[in-house]
């Protein structure tokens, strides 16, 4: 009788364990999903850091389709990034102002370069599927 007792404690304290292991593995998975969306700020930032270290895959992911559309056949994203960064290399970048209005977002900021100058830039950011993309200016919109 003892060692039947044994037996069945034993095997509850293994299903006991898989289950807790199994709820954790789950916390886990559902906590990476549900990290919270950037803010039009950020994705900005994200976008002109990657794009001064040349991660054009990166950058291109804070991108929206219609911008996207827009990029010219001869040198592509490479050419928008040094369009708007400049021939400097980029220190630093300093949101100024984040203004959101429902599902459209504009992002004042100043591009700081090695050889201490600035350079201001305004962003226009779309909201798509929950997160924030960077967009066609609207003066270029048409």
């Amino acid at each position: 009788m003892d060692r039947r007792r044994s037996s069945l404690r034993s095997v509850v304290i293994m299903l006991a364990l898989v289950f807790s292991i199994s709820g954790l593995a789950a916390a886990a998975q559902s906590g990476a999903n549900s990290s919270p969306a950037m803010t039009p700020g950020q994705v900005v930032r994200a976008f002109y850091v990657a794009a001064a270290e040349n991660r054009l895959p990166e950058a291109r992911r804070h991108m929206s389709p219609a911008l996207i559309a827009t990029l010219p056949q001869s040198g592509g994203l490479a050419k928008v990034c040094a369009d708007r960064i400049g021939p400097v290399a980029m220190r630093g970048v300093q949101i100024v102002r984040e203004q959101v209005d429902g599902d459209a977002a504009t992002v004042s900021l100043r591009l700081h370069l090695v050889y201490g100058s600035t350079k201001d830039q305004q962003e226009t950011l779309v909201q798509e599927n929950g997160e924030w993309k960077i967009d066609v200016p609207k003066a270029a919109r048409k």
